[in-house]
């Protein structure tokens, strides 16, 4: 067959094929990618890429270079603040130590980058250099990094061994100087750790346990004043855990935990002491690096403060729980109604509790509605007998004052106690005047206030119209009777010719100098009197406003009267002085304890008539008197106690203290440093150096032994009954069978015999092992025997012989 199309048929055939073709293309495509959609709907989406880590770039101060390998800690948060454990103990331990605890460390690289996860950012605080580097300022960006600048104190070492002289992983230690630690870091997989000593610190350190409680004795020191090699190893001396645990009748309490203060028996300053974040709840606290068996006294805050004696665990690695009983909380709840709840504001009113333990005092809030808020007062004892409510004058113009007593019987031991509607009533506050003997005011008369017979005594300033008001509460016996109140005036070096007692709750006291009337005869000195005429200066008010008195006792507790001249002179007067030396301080604006004058001697009866005290002139700088504290080494000692007549201070990181005085006359004192003998310093000048002398020795000889024992593996250990009992001195017998050991102070020694067993290593000090002790304490005075015999006894000598015997 023939085709009888035309070319224009043809070409429309073709142009419509093309059409067909496009459209099912079309029309494929349009399928094809609803089936993408629909594959994409069922499919979730790719996740975004992850943000770049930050990158942080660790610089050199001042030089601005990379510094390769400082140490970045990125912690939980910007305290890390503790928490009770699951037996209900909050662990007292140095928050710096807990925070590394819960870090994760990075190190900078060769070119002091160091890259942190991403998001972290925008939380810089949880990230602080390790030791011993600081940040030194705040960070700068630059391009897509922030440099931050650290600053590096001298490093120091550490590896940390147990008795076995195992490395020790994971341990916190520290630097100590002076009581007080300076430095902290955490030991890696091989116990090692790195330190910092503090810029312009030249005292000697201690390596010790982060939170080391006990004896510094045996541990390595550092004397960063001195060359040589910085660092060494730390044998772990044996220690365990000491947990203060609150009871109440004989059952775990939980109470809510605050600070705590320990120290050695015989030592004044306290060897440990902080307080927990927050005050959380729990059954106590814990302290995971105690001595063992090292006495300690002090308190705890758990709810309230206690008084705790007590040793520490008796085996290393052991726990000692110290049962503390607390008083009881309960809840009580008042209502309070009268004047004093319709004309005030929320005021704070004084409570006054008695139980069958006795009287209690406190601080309650009284709202606006009379409900009274007692907050969570302990209470001791079993029975609550009595409730007060006081709410004192609030000056002389307004000396309206309300109070309530309410006689009860409540137990104690109830967890809320209702004590009802407490009805106040208007109460006159010990009030009154003072005028002279024609009966006109005398302004700014001091007061002198004592509820009887044992109350504190307190001191009033009467205003310019010579009126005055004792806000203190109404003071009562436990059955509710007021308790007798004396009062006297002094102005002028004048008193009210007698004491005025007031027996109740009203009363206007009014009273008049003797001395202006020539009927009376002048008030009688009954003791030593001081006064002291300042001059006219820039300085005179303030060293008037803080001056103090005294005495080679302690301080003098009454105030001096201060009387202002016309022109400008201020005399001031201590009165009723015992017989002796004392010494004039005062501090300065800056709080810095400033010396007038010392070797006052003041007479049984009578004024010091020393010519120092008329016209002393404070214009004048005082003499500044840098005193310098060193061992044998000319190695300063930090934390030496610097103590004299009205002082007592301790020596910082370069083992210096500073005494200002405006006295010429020679400052004696006393120094005193633990292992050392106390020196007694007849002037502590400026740019002494003290060196206190070593510990004496003592010759212990050990009689018994029988002949061709290895002495060389038998020692001797001597500690002090109470200061260094778990740490004393300890040496090897000599050839003779004899030793020579230090005592530091005078007391009660205890001797104790030591063996290193065959096999082990003699100049290992883990390796002693304690046989027997002397039954009697050897006493040692400030002059020690030059010999003491210690004669073994059979069963002793069998011990030795065993021990030896060991293989």
């Amino acid at each position: 067959m023939g085709c009888n199309w035309s070319a224009h048929d043809c070409y429309r055939a073709v142009v419509f094929a093309r059409a067909v073709t496009l459209l099912g293309a079309w029309l494929a495509a349009l399928c094809g990618g609803a089936a993408v959609l629909a594959q994409q709907e069922d499919e979730p989406p790719p996740p975004p890429p992850p943000p770049p880590p930050w990158r942080i770039k660790i610089v050199g101060e001042p030089d601005g270079l990379p510094r390769p390998g400082v140490l970045l800690h990125l912690a939980t948060g910007p305290s890390t603040p503790a928490t009770v454990d699951a037996d209900g103990f909050l662990t007292m331990e140095p928050p710096q130590v807990r925070r590394l605890r819960s870090a994760t460390t990075f190190r900078s690289g060769p070119d002091g980058v160091v890259e942190l996860p991403a998001g972290t950012e925008a939380e810089v605080w949880r990230v602080f250099a390790g030791e011993p580097y600081w940040f030194t300022r705040a960070p700068e960006r630059v391009g897509d990094e922030q440099v931050w600048a650290v600053g590096e104190r001298e490093p120091v070492g550490v590896r940390v061994l147990d008795a076995a002289r195992r490395p020790v992983a994971g341990l916190g230690v520290a630097l100590q100087s002076g009581g007080r630690e300076l430095s902290w870091a955490q030991t890696d997989a091989q116990g090692r750790a790195m330190l910092g000593v503090p810029k312009d610190h030249t005292a000697r350190l201690h390596l010790a346990p982060a939170g080391w409680i006990g004896p510094l004795d045996g541990l390595p020191t550092i004397a960063a004043a001195r060359s040589g090699r910085r660092g060494g190893d730390l044998v772990l001396p044996p220690f365990g855990v000491l947990r203060f645990r609150a009871i109440r009748g004989g059952q775990p309490a939980r109470v809510r935990l605050g600070s705590y203060a320990l120290r050695f028996p015989d030592e004044p300053t306290w060897l440990a002491m902080g307080a927990a974040n927050a005050e959380p709840e729990g059954f106590g606290l814990l302290f995971p690096c105690v001595a063992t068996g090292v006495r300690l006294v002090g308190h705890v805050d758990l709810g309230s403060h206690l008084a705790v004696d007590c040793h520490g665990p008796e085996v290393p690695g052991g726990v000692r729980t110290v049962d503390c009983e607390v008083p009881w909380r309960p809840v009580l709840h008042a209502t309070s109604s009268g004047p004093a709840v319709r004309h005030s504001v929320p005021r704070s009113v004084q409570v006054t509790f008695v139980t069958d333990a006795g009287v209690h005092e406190s601080v309650a809030g009284l709202r606006a509605d009379g409900v009274v808020d007692f907050g969570t007062t302990p209470l001791r004892g079993r029975r609550l007998l009595a409730v007060a409510i006081d709410a004192p004058a609030e000056s002389a113009e307004r000396p309206e004052a309300w109070s309530v007593w309410r006689a009860c019987d409540h137990d104690l031991s109830q967890a809320v106690i209702e004590i009802g509607a407490l009805p106040m009533a208007r109460i006159e506050q010990l009030r009154g005047r003072v005028v002279d003997s024609a009966g006109k005011p005398v302004a700014h008369a001091i007061v002198w206030v004592q509820p009887q017979p044992d109350g504190a005594q307190s001191a009033l300033t009467a205003d310019t119209a010579g009126r005055f008001v004792w806000p203190g509460a109404v003071l009562r016996a436990r059955d509710g009777a007021p308790l007798a109140i004396r009062a006297q005036a002094r102005r002028d070096g004048r008193r009210s010719e007698a004491s005025v007692f007031a027996g109740g709750h009203a009363l206007t006291l009014t009273l008049v100098d003797p001395v202006e009337s020539a009927t009376r005869r002048p008030a009688r000195v009954a003791r030593g009197t001081v006064t002291l005429t300042l001059a006219p200066s820039s300085r005179a008010a303030e060293l008037a406003a803080n001056m103090a008195l005294v005495a080679t006792t302690g301080f003098v507790r009454s105030r001096p009267e201060v009387i202002v001249q016309d022109d400008g002179v201020r005399r001031l007067t201590f009165d009723r002085l015992e017989a002796g030396r004392y010494a004039l301080r005062a501090m300065d604006n800056q709080g810095q304890v400033v010396f007038l004058m010392h070797r006052l001697e003041v007479p049984a009866e009578g004024a010091c008539g020393d010519p120092r005290l008329l016209g002393f002139r404070s214009n004048d700088a005082p003499v500044v008197r840098h005193v310098q504290v060193v061992d044998a080494q000319r190695v300063p000692i930090a934390g030496a106690r610097v103590s004299g007549v009205g002082f007592m201070v301790a020596t910082d990181g370069n083992g210096r203290v500073q005494l200002s005085t405006y006295d010429a006359a020679p400052l004696p004192g006393r120094v005193e440093v633990r292992g050392l003998r106390p020196l007694e310093v007849e002037d502590l000048a400026d740019g002494l150096a003290v060196q206190p002398p070593p510990a004496s020795q003592v010759r212990v000889v050990i009689a018994g032994l029988p002949a061709g024992v290895a002495l060389d593996r038998i020692g001797v250990w001597v500690r002090h009954e109470q200061r260094e009992r778990f740490e004393g001195p300890r040496a090897a017998l000599g050839a003779d069978g004899t030793v020579a050991v230090a005592t530091p102070v005078a007391g009660n020694y205890l001797l104790s015999l030591l063996i290193v067993p065959p096999g082990q290593k003699v100049d290992d000090a883990s390796r002693w092992r304690a046989i027997g002790m002397r039954a009697d304490p050897i006493a040692i005075g400030n002059d020690p025997p030059a010999e003491i015999r210690w004669e073994l006894d059979a069963a002793t000598i069998e011990q030795v012989l065993q021990a030896l015997a060991e293989k």
